[in-house]
């Protein structure tokens, strides 16, 4: 339940506290995170496909006058809208696509958010990414946020990489693929390991 998100996180950071010492220290020096929970379904994806490359400033901006433009975020209002209302919204061309190819994929249940719940990780992840303008990454997320898996990686973020930099305190930004491998370590709480850098990025840029 999205209500228990934020005891789950909390257990999950300390189970990682306890494992690895940095991260110990890093709970110490950024405190602990707040949960990222969303309910899941279309709405949640839509805001993550909204937000993707932009300041969240701006997402906010965007998703307020979506949701003005829609009344309700759902595919069946994505499907109607005009798309020159959406743009005018703020909404870039591959963005709406990207919302009317979920629509759709939504409409004919070949996205069917009911039934991801017993599928696998992976399994949803396939299904995301069949749709346009999905990638792995926005899968992760939605995979992290909407559904609550606890052992998620989004591979190539930027952003867990200039965490773990804050975390480890080091000159560089450690590769991807290598900071990937440092998180296999933190299985199966790696969501809540990404979670955490995230925190102390926020932090250290605040």
């Amino acid at each position: 339940m999205i209500a228990d998100a934020q005891s789950e996180l909390e257990r999950a950071v300390r189970f990682l506290a306890k494992r690895d010492p940095a991260l110990s220290d890093a709970v110490k020096r950024f405190g602990i995170p707040k949960a990222r929970r969303r309910p899941a379904g279309f709405s949640t994806l839509a805001k993550i496909i909204v937000g993707q490359q932009i300041s969240t400033k701006a997402a906010d901006a965007i998703w307020n006058r979506c949701r003005s433009t829609l009344g309700t975020v759902n595919a069946q209002a994505v499907r109607a809208a005009k798309d020159a209302d959406l743009r005018a919204a703020g909404l870039s061309a591959s963005k709406l696509k990207t919302l009317k190819a979920i629509a759709a994929a939504a409409e004919t249940g070949t996205c069917n958010f009911r039934g991801f719940n017993r599928k696998t990780d992976d399994e949803v992840k396939t299904h995301l990414t069949a749709i346009w303008g999905i990638g792995d990454w926005t899968a992760d997320i939605y995979l992290m946020f909407g559904m609550g898996r606890p052992d998620v990686w989004p591979v190539g973020d930027l952003a867990l990489r200039t965490g773990w930099q804050a975390i480890s305190e080091s000159a560089s930004r450690i590769e991807a693929k290598d900071l990937a491998a440092l998180a296999e370590h933190w299985s199966p709480h790696r969501s809540a390991a990404a979670v955490l850098l995230w925190h102390a990025v926020a932090v250290t840029r605040a």
